[in-house]
């Protein structure tokens, strides 16, 4: 079996579709991660992350 053919058969099983619905999952999850992480929220005059104001609730 030559590395070209080798090449070829790792490329066939590797390349998969993509679904919308996975499409979607990434940028949702995406944007809450974000939403949780990176935007300052000000609750009760304290302007923090959404982690911040959850783990000082807890």
């Amino acid at each position: 079996m030559g590395t070209k053919q080798k090449v070829q058969e790792h490329q066939a099983t590797v390349k998969k579709n993509i679904e919308p619905a996975q499409t979607w999952k990434f940028f949702v999850y995406s944007f809450i991660g974000i939403f949780i992480f990176f935007v300052p929220i000000t609750i009760e005059q304290k302007s923090t992350i959404m982690l911040d104001h959850i783990v000082s609730y807890i």
